[in-house]
């Protein structure tokens, strides 16, 4: 027996081969951020024991990818993907191309470049192939493909001209520990258009700082387990935004403070930020940004000098509030912008400070 026979996609790249050069991930070349890989299941972001201790829903929200990235160089004046799903869903509210779409920039200087969003029809669970426009550009260059903001990605592929060179990428970030982000869907992505449009990635490209997305859907409520396992992450920021998933203020007030104290037991210098909700979605807003709020002003009793408060309330420009989200709650490319500039106010603190680099 053949192994295309066995194996669909040794076939496929067996296919594609003919005319391409074919990469797979894990290639060695590749460097991937925000996520982990195994063969087995694919890409996802938090370990199964973590997801498993906290909550059963994480177990399936632990694969979405949440903008992760796959950074590599390369000669080719073609660039295309061949992407295999461990599931593809769809919600209204959303675009397509923010849910399950890749999007490929290039470094060029301090930025990057938007080249192309290559993103799947939702009637194709199986997989889908996707190729960049034609690069004219010469020689070798730096290539971030940014992976969705949701949906769960089981195995990726590079597509490149025969003949093509790669090289690794040894130093794309910073030489400082990511920033950590923990919250809910809107800290997860949604509903931005693309995911290089979430503010973590309009935070990244600013600093140049790697991060690590632990946005989850609806399930964002403040476990220990998750305090815990956040805790034990290396970082140099961490920013604190679950009050969305909070099911109630009392509920908040019973994990906020907790939550807090258990990522200091081993981060008791690093830098927190602590968001409350920029919308009006709740009777019960108030009391709970009083909550958080209310952590923030402890700590500083206790002689925390770095902690900081975001008031969400603040977040948005009154005159352009009613164009920052698509529902009320879950922002826009706009509304993730100014979420992206507030915070960057004051993450410029903090750098000024001396408490990052």
């Amino acid at each position: 027996m053949k192994i295309e026979e066995l194996d669909e996609n040794f076939k496929e790249r067996q296919e594609l081969r003919k005319q391409y050069d074919v990469y797979f991930y894990p290639s060695s070349f590749m460097s991937l951020y925000g996520l982990m890989f195994n063969q087995e299941n694919g890409f996802y972001r938090l370990p199964w024991e973590v997801a498993h201790a906290t909550r059963e829903a994480l177990e399936y929200h632990m694969y979405f990818t949440a903008g992760g990235r796959l950074i590599f160089s390369t000669n080719s004046k073609c660039i295309g993907i061949n992407v295999k799903w461990k599931s593809l869903d769809g919600m209204p509210h959303m675009a397509i191309t923010g849910q399950a779409g890749f999007v490929l920039k290039e470094k060029v200087g301090n930025k990057e470049e938007y080249i192309a969003t290559m993103a799947p029809d939702f009637g194709n669970n199986d997989g889908f192939r996707a190729v960049s426009p034609h690069i004219s550009k010469r020689g070798m260059r730096t290539y971030i493909l940014y992976f969705p903001l949701y949906n769960r990605v089981s195995s990726i592929d590079l597509i490149l001209d025969k003949g093509a060179k790669v090289a690794k990428v040894e130093r794309y970030y910073k030489d400082v520990p990511p920033f950590l982000y923990y919250g809910s869907s809107i800290t997860q992505g949604g509903c931005a258009s693309r995911s290089d449009n979430s503010y973590q990635n309009f935070i990244c490209e600013h600093y140049g700082v790697d991060f690590i997305n632990m946005g989850m859907t609806g399930q964002a409520k403040g476990e220990e387990p998750m305090a815990k396992y956040l805790a034990s992450l290396d970082c140099s920021l961490f920013v604190y935004d679950y009050d969305h998933n909070a099911p109630n203020t009392e509920h908040l007030k019973q994990t906020h403070e907790p939550f807090f104290l258990e990522f200091r037991k081993s981060h008791p210098t690093t830098p927190v930020i602590m968001i409350s909700m920029p919308t009006i979605q709740f009777n019960d807003t108030k009391a709970r940004r009083d909550v958080i709020e209310e952590t923030y002003k402890k700590a500083l009793a206790r002689g925390d000098k770095n902690v900081y408060f975001i008031d969400g309330k603040t977040i948005y420009p009154n005159a352009l509030r009613d164009h920052c989200t698509v529902d009320g709650c879950h922002p826009t490319d706009l509304g993730f912008y100014f979420f992206a500039k507030r915070l960057m106010k004051t993450i410029d603190e903090i750098i000024k400070e001396g408490k990052i680099y």
